[in-house]
């Protein structure tokens, strides 16, 4: 299973994220650190998480709204 920050496509899906819903400007280091923040090595299971984001909502996701998608984040 590869992290997040080592696969290209959870990157994409970040990228697609910011894309669309006004987020920042993304630099390799910037995705890896964003990654890093988010705390997942299921890079699968992080994809799922940006896909079902930028379907739902109008802003880009903070690393603990991915968190919190992903269940890693009690309430």
């Amino acid at each position: 299973m590869s992290k997040p920050f080592e696969s290209e496509v959870p990157a994409r899906w970040l990228c697609y994220c910011a894309d669309l819903l006004g987020g920042p400007k993304l630099t390799q280091e910037l995705v890896e650190v964003y990654f890093r923040a988010v705390g997942s090595d299921d890079a699968e299971a992080v994809t799922r998480a940006l896909g079902d984001w930028l379907r739902a909502e109008r802003r880009f996701p903070a690393p603990a709204d991915i968190r919190q998608a992903l269940g890693m984040v009690q309430e």
